[in-house]
């Protein structure tokens, strides 16, 4: 997909499968680390399934209600189809098994969908437009999320970064993208229809962005190819 930068004077850019691809490896790690960890007598494939299914689910809830799905809930949701006893886990056990997870995660980080993207975003700094990411969360909290960006040196290509672990508030919810708008206007004063988002999910980033009065793009990646491309000539 390309895009013409010229009409907008600030990029949103979603973050998992617009920027990132998770790793495969760490989900595998950490479904291991979870069934050690709680003691789960299920086999690991039961184990990754009801992880898989739970992100799903209520990445789905957040969607359509607009409140993050903390993952506390997540886990313990996770949990309990595993027929493992709410009483047996307490918050210190949780937040042992996070601790380990996150560093997982940075250990197994994800792919970047594009390698070039550091040549494309600077693309757009250097005419002086800005950028953020405004991007749902769940089992990955906006924390570490930042640490992955800045392990791959593309923190400083975005004045700001929200998740929503820290807004209370899930895409497509009019906040996150109100958020997006104001912390814009702090250093910059735009209108509303010179903001683009960029995402891959068409409910929650291509609509969601354009009832809030944004322009949108919606992307697709697939497995090997990257889909965001500049048409502007710098």
């Amino acid at each position: 997909m390309k895009i013409d930068i010229h009409p907008y004077r600030h990029f949103s850019f979603d973050l998992w499968l617009t920027l990132i691809r998770s790793n495969p490896l760490y989900k595998k790690k950490r479904a291991l680390l979870f069934k050690e960890h709680f003691s789960i007598t299920a086999t690991i494939e039961t184990t990754l399934q009801a992880l898989r299914h739970h992100d799903v689910l209520c990445n789905r809830i957040s969607e359509k209600t607009g409140s993050h799905f903390t993952r506390s809930r997540i886990y313990r949701r996770v949990l309990k189809q595993l027929k493992v006893q709410e009483e047996r886990v307490d918050e210190r056990m949780l937040q042992d098994f996070y601790k380990q997870a996150d560093d997982l995660f940075l250990q197994y980080k994800p792919s970047l969908i594009d390698p070039d993207i550091y040549v494309l975003l600077n693309k757009i700094r250097s005419q002086g437009k800005t950028l953020n990411i405004l991007s749902n969360t769940a089992f990955i909290h906006g924390a570490i999320l930042r640490k992955l960006l800045a392990g791959y040196g593309l923190s400083d290509f975005f004045s700001f970064q929200l998740y929503s672990d820290e807004t209370g508030y899930s895409k497509p919810h009019p906040k996150m993208f109100r958020y997006v708008f104001e912390n814009v206007q702090k250093t910059r004063i735009i209108r509303s229809d010179q903001i683009v988002h960029i995402g891959d999910n068409e409910f929650a980033d291509f609509n969601g962005a354009q009832k809030a009065g944004f322009h949108s793009i919606l992307i697709k990646p697939t497995q090997y190819e990257p889909q965001i491309q500049f048409t502007q000539d710098l």
